[in-house]
């Protein structure tokens, strides 16, 4: 009886005594070449029909065009509109405001004038008011004419200047005697402080002859010799 060995490289040990034939050895796979981060994914902006999408035609182009042109007249249009309108609102405000600014003008100016009327009116007053405080009364110095005038003496013209006390006296007399008479009357008399004459000159008659003799007076009298009223008192 024979026995064979273990030996597997002989096959011993398996059925038939044949070897089985050894598994082939793997082959590494050549690396492949890197693939970028998003391959397979494509974006466009611009469909075009080789990429599944249809282009406008040119019909749709004109129609956008036209209609964005409307739409750009419609908003001009607007804001044209507006601008017209708020400067035509601005220019009657500012026509508005100068008639106002002529009203008031006027206004002022008429209450200026009668303020200044009324300036007027109460100056005016006032030195009424103090006239008749200090009104000065020539009684007393026509008393002292009518004592120092002479018979024969007529005064023909008077005229008075308060302030001065001055009094101007054109007198007639008949003769040289009658004026010279006046003169040393006036000259007597207490109240009198000043005299002063002109040169003496005989009038001639219409018909002839002689009418008198003439002499103008300057007499200056004192204060006591006009009457004055007393002023009024304050309030």
């Amino acid at each position: 009886m024979a026995v064979g060995t273990g030996d597997n490289r002989t096959g011993a040990g398996t059925p038939g005594g044949r070897t089985p034939p050894a598994p082939p050895r793997s082959v590494p796979k050549p690396p492949s070449a890197p693939q970028p981060a998003f391959a397979g994914l494509r974006v466009s902006l611009m469909p075009s029909e080789t990429e599944g999408g249809k282009a406008p035609d040119l019909r749709t182009r004109l129609l956008i065009m036209i209609l964005a042109l409307v739409v750009e007249t419609i908003v001009v249009g607007g804001v044209n509109f507006y601008l017209a309108q708020d400067a035509s609102k601005k220019k009657a405000e500012a026509v508005d405001l100068a008639k106002q600014a002529a009203v008031v003008s006027k206004q002022a100016s008429d209450l200026q004038k009668q303020l200044g009327d009324a300036l007027l009116f109460d100056r005016q007053v006032s030195a009424v008011k103090d006239g008749l405080n200090s009104h000065v009364y020539w009684t007393k110095m026509f008393g002292i004419l009518e004592k120092d005038a002479q018979p024969n003496v007529i005064f023909q013209n008077l005229n008075g200047d308060v302030d001065g006390g001055v009094v101007t006296l054109d007198a007639l007399g008949k003769a040289y005697e009658d004026v010279a008479e006046q003169i040393v009357a006036f000259q007597n008399d207490p109240l009198v402080s000043q005299l002063r004459t002109s040169a003496v000159s005989v009038r001639q008659a219409a018909g002839g002859g002689t009418a008198g003799v003439h002499l103008t007076l300057f007499v200056k009298f004192k204060p006591e010799a006009w009457q004055k009223t007393a002023a009024a008192p304050a309030k």
